[in-house]
């Protein structure tokens, strides 16, 4: 079962529904059931990872989370299921080093590298970052089932980073992205050219919210 929301913030209480309740990401529901290696990148307070852990409570599962005092609620969240996680304090990024972050206290959900009118003001932070192309040759990864991308505007850099064996590693993609900006807008059909020659079926699924945000859900069928 999972976790109470009860001591949630407001914002953390409606993604805590959309995710438990509303099962925004239903759509990857049998890939799920099924998976042995998830990574959840934009990890947040986890509950991602623990809706994945209570229908598959087997699978090895990556958590990656930039900003510590998210990191922390996370670990606390999810330790029941610690030996199936491995914890990551960073963000995947294009490259590996450092960067500045803008932290967002109020809706931490919308914390992120990218400014946009979803986070145009908060507190700056250094992060630690690792380009995906690194983590798996040093985690010796060659198969992963899901990789869940929710990076509020980062998802560019990151996709267009990855190598041809990193993209061949991902059986299935599902990816929030962002199309707030004229930048990311212009970005995304050589983002859908990209996924099209590794994914071979893209489902785009819009929000709820705003239409310039959409969840994708990539994969090759079997």
């Amino acid at each position: 079962m999972p976790a109470s929301s009860a001591q949630l913030g407001k914002y953390e209480q409606a993604l805590y529904y959309e995710i438990f309740i509303k099962e925004e990401y239903r759509i990857a529901k049998p890939t799920i059931k099924n998976a042995k290696t998830i990574f959840d990148i934009g990890g947040h307070l986890g509950f991602f990872s623990e809706r994945c852990l209570s229908l598959n409570p087997h699978l090895q599962l990556h958590y990656f989370e930039p900003f510590d005092t998210l990191f922390q609620q996370a670990k606390i969240r999810l330790q029941d299921f610690a030996p199936q996680i491995t914890f990551n304090p960073f963000a995947i990024a294009s490259s590996t080093g450092t960067a500045t972050f803008t932290f967002n206290a109020s809706k931490t959900m919308q914390s992120s590298k990218t400014p946009s009118f979803l986070n145009p003001a908060g507190i700056p932070q250094q992060v630690h970052t690792q380009s995906l192309n690194q983590y798996i040759k040093e985690q010796k990864i060659w198969s992963i089932d899901l990789v869940k991308l929710d990076i509020e505007g980062m998802e560019f850099e990151v996709l267009f980073a990855l190598e041809p064996a990193t993209r061949s590693s991902i059986k299935t993609l599902l990816c929030e992205v962002h199309l707030l900006t004229k930048s990311e807008a212009a970005q995304f059909p050589h983002l859908q050219s990209l996924l099209s020659t590794h994914f071979a079926q893209i489902t785009r699924l819009p929000s709820p919210y705003s239409s310039k945000i959409n969840l994708c859900f990539c994969q090759n069928p079997a």
